[in-house]
């Protein structure tokens, strides 16, 4: 009985070259599975870590390897990774395809396909059938197999992820479902809205069977794969399971209802007001990881390379100096969960995905794009 395959963790160039040999010696695929802690369904303990997992056990014929984007910054260069979720397909040294995406199920799929793909081993008992296999080859040496096209990164479709921040704000309870309130379309998403409507406290609905972008967008957002969804003033409450049980305790109704407005405007946490004179400090800012001479990460290195490229002139904060102003930067300004991020004149702009955009697809230099030529 063949025995479950672990999960084994790169730590540079090195290792990576020994899973390659072995990759190619064994005629076996090798998934690169590129993570990020900022990231929390790909880091230890997350859905997609776990996932990973569950693949590497029942794929015992493949190699499965987990490399930390933001520590083995020469892995993560070779193969341009820019965002996390990330996955890349091998046969020994070859890559047959590469995805970036949260979609478990584009993952599975991924890997299917591009099991079917990899090389013969190259050891002598496999040596005497490589006539046999020829005509397997041109297939396999093709361009890398496209990933699903419902497969969209929230982290390299900005557009996306606001619109779909935007849905979960639309209302003070929004409830993610298949169907609508008045045509549930799924056995979880009906009672959901039975439960909720019991309360008498009015709220908002997306069908996410007629917005598939949408559909799995909102899964990378949140973190949860299944439907229905319940969002309350912009965050995940949890699903049909979560709505049940407060509707048997009776703590629904006050969960979804709009609290009382108070007429004195709320304080600011600590961490807002420092974010927020961080970034009032310099005309344009970047929160990166490390110092401009001395970036602790590819994805910062490769922004500030291009900003000097470009003649923007910017002031830095090393976000690893300062928790505080590393999480505030998440969840009260920008609310863009990776770094480096870039702000011009007091607003948020982006990371290196759209400073690159503005530099390809730009009809003029990045300075003049940012405002300040």
């Amino acid at each position: 009985m063949a025995m479950a395959s672990t999960v084994v963790e790169v730590s540079g160039e090195a290792r990576l070259g020994e899973l390659k040999a072995q990759s190619a010696a064994e005629g076996k695929l090798l998934m690169l599975f590129f993570w990020g802690s900022f990231h929390e369904a790909s880091a230890p303990g997350g859905q997609l870590a776990d996932l990973v997992n569950e693949l590497a056990r029942a794929h015992s014929d493949a190699i499965f390897a987990k490399v930390d984007a933001e520590s083995v910054d020469d892995v993560t260069d070779s193969f341009g990774v820019e965002s996390v979720p990330h996955f890349v397909f091998m046969s020994g040294p070859r890559v047959i395809a590469s995805l970036t995406s949260s979609d478990g199920k584009a993952i599975a799929a991924q890997l299917s396909q591009a099991k079917a793909l990899v090389s013969p081993a190259t050891s002598s008992s496999s040596s005497s059938s490589s006539s046999a296999a020829a005509p397997a080859a041109p297939a396999a040496s093709s361009a890398p197999a496209p990933a699903p096209a419902a497969a969209r990164s929230l982290a390299s479709d900005p557009a996306l992820h606001s619109r779909i921040r935007g849905i979960t704000q639309s209302a003070h309870a929004v409830l993610f479902m298949k169907g609508t309130p008045a045509n549930p379309r799924c056995k979880f998403s009906r009672p959901a809205v039975e439960r909720m409507a019991a309360t008498g406290v009015p709220f908002g609905s997306f069908d996410v069977l007629e917005d598939p972008a949408v559909r799995e967008g909102i899964k990378e957002f949140g973190g949860r794969q299944t439907f229905p969804q319940l969002w309350v003033a912009g965050s995940l409450v949890g699903g049909g399971d979560d709505i049940e049980r407060m509707a048997a305790d009776g703590t629904l109704a006050a969960t979804i209802a709009p609290k009382a407005l108070d007429t004195a405007a709320p304080a600011k946490p600590a961490a807002h007001v420092k974010c927020e004179r961080l970034v009032a400090s310099a005309p344009v800012i970047l929160f990166m990881k490390g110092s401009p001479d001395a970036p602790r990460c590819g994805f910062s290195a490769r922004t500030v390379q291009l900003l000097r490229e470009q003649g923007v002139t910017f002031d830095s904060f090393d976000v690893l100096s300062d928790p505080d102003v590393r999480q505030g930067l998440k969840e009260c300004l920008g609310k863009w969960a990776t770094f480096p991020q870039l702000y011009v004149g007091g607003e948020f702009v982006g990371g290196l995905d759209i400073l690159k955009e503005m530099v390809e697809d730009g009809d003029e230099p990045l300075a003049e794009q940012l405002g300040l030529a």
